[in-house]
Formats: structure tokens, sequence, C-alpha cells
């Protein structure tokens, strides 16, 4: 049916002999969708273009078919690269940081988006793709008490606690491995000899004759 006119339609509905009833209210112009259907298209149809509804059509099914393809790309790419545990979200920065900017604008406001159920601005959305490219340790504050850390090589989302003072504070034993926010933390003993330097961003040396 959207893909036809009134007119189309009523010639439809009178050749095969359907009745059909005309809503009185689609011929006030006072509504905003009447207006444009009973003033401005017409003279745009009279200026313009006679077929300006047809091509309006074809532009909307282009468009449609266009937002398909992009949604199917975005929820493989998120199969691969986001996780999604305990309310907390992580975005493997490494993959989306070589996107193309326009489509991660894209990519970021449906993940989180879907995930959050929010709409973010286009103003939230530039400050994520900043975050993406930033230093580790650095956040943004979202809509909706949301906010996204940059996490070495991930971006963090996560709801803010209503309560602000609240503290978290987790024990772990030497050999004993721990789940916090989806993050994997182990303590393993070392000896000095057993000491070097790493690129491992994940590893870090910590002294106990300090503690």
């Amino acid at each position: 049916i959207l893909t036809l006119t009134a007119e189309e339609i009523r010639k439809y509905l009178k050749a095969d002999r359907i009745p059909f009833r005309v809503d009185e209210s689609n011929l006030d112009s006072d509504y905003e969708r009447n207006f444009l259907r009973n003033e401005i298209i017409p003279k745009l149809k009279q200026r313009l273009n006679p077929r300006f509804e047809e091509k309006v059509s074809n532009t909307s099914k282009i468009i449609s078919e266009i937002n398909s393809f992009v949604e199917h790309q975005v929820e493989q790419l998120s199969r691969e690269i986001v996780n999604y545990e305990g309310k907390v979200l992580r975005i493997n920065t490494k993959k989306i940081s070589k996107l193309d900017r326009s489509f991660l604008s894209v990519f970021l406001k449906s993940v989180i988006g879907n995930k959050f159920n929010t709409e973010l601005s286009s103003e939230n959305i530039y400050s994520l793709m900043e975050l993406v490219f930033s230093q580790t340790g650095n956040e943004v504050h979202l809509k909706d008490k949301l906010v996204a850390i940059k996490d070495r090589d991930a971006l963090v989302v996560r709801k803010i606690s209503s309560n602000k003072s609240e503290k978290v504070f987790h024990k772990i034993k030497v050999g004993e491995k721990l789940k916090v926010d989806g993050t994997i933390i182990s303590i393993s003993e070392v000896s000095k000899k057993m000491f070097m330097f790493t690129q491992d961003k994940s590893v870090e040396f910590v002294s106990g004759d300090s503690l």
C-alpha cells in the first residue's frame, strides 16, 4: 500500500466494486501530515515533477535497502567484537578504530542504543568517537546516566551507580582468578629473576615489599 498513491487505491477499489470510506479528518489541512499531502505535495508535482510521489517512493525503497544492509553489517561485526555481560558493554577498540568514521558512528549509536535502550545524541556519538582514539583512562558521560571509559584495548560502557559514594571491593589471593565486569584478574608470585619488561599491557609487575 505504501508504494501506491491514494488515487491508484481508489481506482482499484472502484474497479473491483469494493466498498470503502473516506476519513474526513484526512481532508483537514490543520494537521501537519494532511497539510503536506493536500497542500505541499500537489504544488511540488505541479511545479517540479508530476511523478514526485513515485520518485519519493523509489528513494524510500533505496534508503530502506541501504539501512537493511548497514544493520546486517552492524549485527555481524557486533558478534565478533562486542561483549555484554553483567550490564557492562565492552567493545574492542583495535577493531573499530580501523572502521570508516561514518560507519563507526552508526555502529556505536546502534550497539549502545540497543544494549541500553537509549537514543544517543549526535554530541554523544562525536564524544565516543574521540574516546576510541584517546588514551586509557579517559571517559565521557552520556545521556541516561551512562558512562564510557577507554580501558586499554576496549571501550567500556555501563550505567552510573545511583549512589555515587558506593564502592565495591574485591579480595583475591595469589594464584586465584577473579572476574570483575567481564575482565579476568589473576595474581601470580614471581621471583626477581623472572621479572622482565613486557609489551603486554594486561600484565603489571608489583613489588610486594612496598605493600
